[in-house]
């Protein structure tokens, strides 16, 4: 599908496509491959039409003022999908152990921005999670509240950055990191320091 994704920008014999491809984007999350899912999430938010209605036609044109049939104007489906994948970019359940993991589709240049990112009062089966992710150079800071219940459920912080983890610190105290790079969250609140090699 990406080689298609990618080809198909510079292809102009594709004139048109439908963005149920918003789904695509919490699979690639769910891969461990995030940069592919933020080119297709800025792709997909340039082909808003109009750009100022904030969603998505369900066949969107190359050409925005070709007069073709375009299906339905706002097109929930494709709506659903969007909200659906930009949540698993914040938090998803993981299909093998049922863990909980956060922030492992969030790009590096939301982190790194002046103010960072962050989410508040997300509902999970186990609970609310809110949590603010701020890089400075090498080092990133996440604080985590709310009421999930991480001491019997798995709660991970995905490693937000690309890159090897040097050192992750959880309220204070030196923690190990998972065989994948990830920290468990043993209970909230918690604040993780992770410094980058």
């Amino acid at each position: 599908y990406f080689t298609y994704f990618r080809d198909r920008l510079t292809d102009t014999t594709v004139i048109n496509y439908t963005p149920y491809e918003a789904r695509i984007i919490g699979s690639f999350v769910q891969l461990g491959q995030k940069e592919r899912a933020r080119e297709l999430l800025e792709f997909l938010m340039r082909d808003r039409r109009p750009a100022a209605w904030n969603h998505w036609a369900e066949v969107v044109w190359r050409n925005p003022r070709m007069a073709r049939f375009i299906g339905d104007m706002p097109h929930t489906w494709v709506g659903s999908d969007f909200l659906r994948s930009v949540l698993a970019m914040f938090c998803y359940e993981r299909d093998s152990d049922g863990a909980h993991l956060l922030a492992s589709g969030i790009p590096d240049q939301w982190i790194q921005g002046p103010r960072g990112v962050g989410v508040e009062n997300l509902p999970t089966i186990h609970g609310l999670i809110s949590y603010t992710l701020k890089g400075r150079g090498r080092q990133v800071v996440a604080e985590i509240t709310g009421s999930f219940d991480a001491r019997n459920h798995p709660l991970i912080l995905a490693s937000p950055l690309r890159g090897t983890v040097r050192s992750a610190k959880v309220n204070g105290r030196g923690t190990p990191l998972t065989e994948k790079g990830e920290i468990v969250i043993a209970s909230l609140p918690a604040m993780v320091t992770l410094v980058y090699r």
